[in-house]
């Protein structure tokens, strides 16, 4: 942050923008951590990949799918990471579909003779229970709203505005579903559906049989707190046993930290930057909108007037240029820039803000990628691999859509024609 303010010293209009991808992933990763039952189910499901992922139980995970789910794709568990986008989506996606497999797995496992992976199996079939189950269809459903949004913000060919108005419908949709109870209701209608097929003791049951269960201790206070008021618990956890319990402990506290977490990390400002340079964009369906760019103009300080005469003029100018068969409409941002600078003088606010916009950087999910590329190209097996050949072998892994495009017969001919000498006849 030392360096930012550095920036900020020397130029004052310079504005810090975050890769929103990375923002939502953030805003994600932090809402499940806020929350106690959240951050436990996700070690456990961490624990559930780690034990499926051994040679023997992952034999055996293999045939249990096939078994159950035939002609079905078998389903893989994924790995947690908190800097892997929506995997922790994929991660609850893939237990929810198979959440039946994974019980009969585990039940098998649990009379295995091998002793250390039946007491694991034992261990990790007693830990999900209905608690679990509950927490999986909140996950799935509060994450699978947020897909969508998270794959349109790592597209190569981002639409700005789109995606702000998306991140607008994504939080009225978690404000629906936090406020609506009638939500919450057919999760928990699904989870207890779920728990009476697989075995697993219903929350009712549970709350029921409470009364004949070892209760725990109670705690007291510290000594040097016996003269306050306490308003919050010490050390002690809420009883998660009931729908409205898990509706008040588990529901919301989730819901309510994603919601407070998105505001801060999509503020206005910075919404208002992305709807402004989507409306400077040709293609965009705001194109030239006054409305989508005032904002954006104001916080670097242009004339607003001039601005105005300057929008309507390059709008005319491009609506002659399209009616006109002798040259091509600018369809992109660094086009229609490169084409104002023809008209500099003319259009100097408008040119401005151009320069400025495709200068400013909204999502580094394109460039991210070459790294994912870069680590899995050199592996410990390719470790003595020369600094030429990696360079060229992660163009190719790195820009696979121009590669497939390629015709495999003229690299062939190319190949022949350039080595003479080579010993395989390829022509």
């Amino acid at each position: 942050m030392a360096s930012i303010k550095v920036i900020k010293d020397k130029a004052t209009l310079a504005l810090y923008v975050h890769c929103h991808a990375h923002r939502l992933n953030l805003a994600l990763v932090d809402a499940v951590k806020a929350v106690n039952s959240a951050a436990e189910f996700f070690v456990l499901l961490e624990k559930l990949y780690v034990f499926v992922s051994g040679s023997y139980v992952h034999r055996r995970w293999i045939e249990i799918q096939t078994e159950l789910f035939k002609g079905e794709r078998v389903r893989e568990l994924h790995k947690l990471s908190d800097t892997r986008w929506a995997c922790r989506y994929m991660a609850c996606k893939a237990v929810y579909d198979h959440f039946t497999a994974i019980i009969c797995l585990l039940t098998e496992l649990a009379s295995d003779t091998n002793a250390h992976r039946a007491l694991e199996a034992r261990s990790l079939l007693s830990a999900i229970d209905v608690s679990f189950v509950v927490t999986l269809h909140v996950m799935c459903d509060v994450f699978g709203k947020s897909q969508s949004l998270s794959t349109m913000l790592q597209a190569s060919s981002l639409d700005l505005s789109k995606a702000v108005d998306l991140i607008d419908v994504v939080t009225e949709d978690l404000k629906t579903a936090r406020n609506d109870e009638s939500y919450f209701d057919d999760i928990w209608t699904n989870a207890q559906t779920v728990c009476s097929s697989c075995g697993i003791i219903a929350a009712d049951e549970l709350s029921s049989s409470s009364g004949t269960q070892h209760t725990s201790r109670v705690r007291r206070l510290p000594q040097r707190l016996q003269d306050f008021i306490v308003i919050e618990s010490v050390g002690e956890r809420p009883v998660v046993d009931s729908k409205t319990a898990f509706r008040q402990h588990v529901y919301l506290p989730i819901v309510d930290n994603l919601l407070n977490e998105l505001a801060k990390r999509f503020s206005s400002t910075q919404c208002a930057v992305m709807r402004g340079i989507a409306a400077l964009c040709p293609d965009s369906d705001h194109f030239a909108d006054y409305s989508q760019i005032q904002q954006f103009a104001e916080a670097y300080n242009a004339d607003t007037s001039d601005l105005q005469h300057e929008l309507h003029q390059a709008q005319r100018m491009l609506e002659r240029l399209a009616s006109s068969a002798s040259a091509g409409v600018p369809a992109s941002l660094l086009d229609f820039v490169t084409y104002l600078a023809r008209y500099g003088e003319a259009f100097h606010e408008l040119y401005r803000l151009g320069r400025i916009a495709i200068s400013l950087p909204v999502s580094t999910a394109s460039c991210e990628r070459s790294f994912s590329a870069l680590r899995q190209i050199k592996t410990w097996v390719r470790n003595s691999i020369s600094d030429s050949r990696l360079c060229n072998v992660s163009i190719l892994a790195i820009e696979r859509e121009r590669v497939h495009s390629l015709s495999v017969d003229a690299v062939v001919d190319a190949l022949a024609v350039s080595h003479k000498n080579r010993r395989i006849a390829l022509l």
